[in-house]
């Protein structure tokens, strides 16, 4: 006796990339809550070089934000403050106290796991 299989791999692939765009603000939020975390330590005293920066007001953890494109499977997240680049990587006159990077890749598993839901 023959079996007859019917591919529907198109509407796989349709609801797979559903599901990734649905679940693309979930993994953002799971590396912005690590970013968050990491620079909720209340100053005075400041950081040293190479930590986080602690907070003197909650302008930077509260300018974190993400932009999601679910239909092209794209998301960009960042700061809206200016001064974020410069405690990330330093400049001529300060030390780099990165806290957005070592959360993103502290938390890329994490994430991963949340695309897959």
């Amino acid at each position: 006796m023959k079996m007859k299989m019917k591919w529907s791999g198109g509407r796989a692939a349709r609801t797979i990339k559903t599901r990734l765009g649905r679940n693309l603000h979930l993994a953002d939020d799971v590396i912005l809550d690590a970013a968050r975390q990491s620079i909720s330590i209340q100053g005075p005293p400041r950081s040293l070089p190479g930590d986080p920066p602690h907070m003197d007001s909650q302008r930077l953890r509260d300018s974190l934000y993400d932009e999601v494109d679910a239909a092209g499977l794209k998301s960009r997240f960042g700061s809206t403050e200016e001064h974020a680049v410069y405690t990330e990587i330093g400049t001529p006159h300060m030390a780099a106290r990165p806290w957005f990077l070592p959360a993103i890749v502290q938390k890329a598993d994490d994430a991963a796991r949340e695309l897959a839901k």
